[in-house]
């Protein structure tokens, strides 16, 4: 599923598994401005970005 294309039958099939429905007059448009959105993330090279060490934790205990 890595760099799947966002296509109508895509937007149709996660619709479904969401259990929404969908104007399948829109569909053809939300799978372009889908696509269109992910396009820069997709342009990004991962490797390039540092990784910041340590991971930021949280605790969810209160303070006393």
């Amino acid at each position: 599923m890595a760099n799947e294309t966002i296509t109508a039958d895509v937007v149709r099939a996660r619709a479904a598994l969401a259990g929404i429905t969908l104007d399948e007059d829109k569909i053809d448009d939300l799978a372009f401005s889908m696509e269109q959105a992910l396009a820069p993330l997709r342009a990004l090279d991962l490797r390039a970005i540092k990784l910041v060490e340590p991971a930021v934790t949280f605790r969810a205990a209160w303070s006393e």
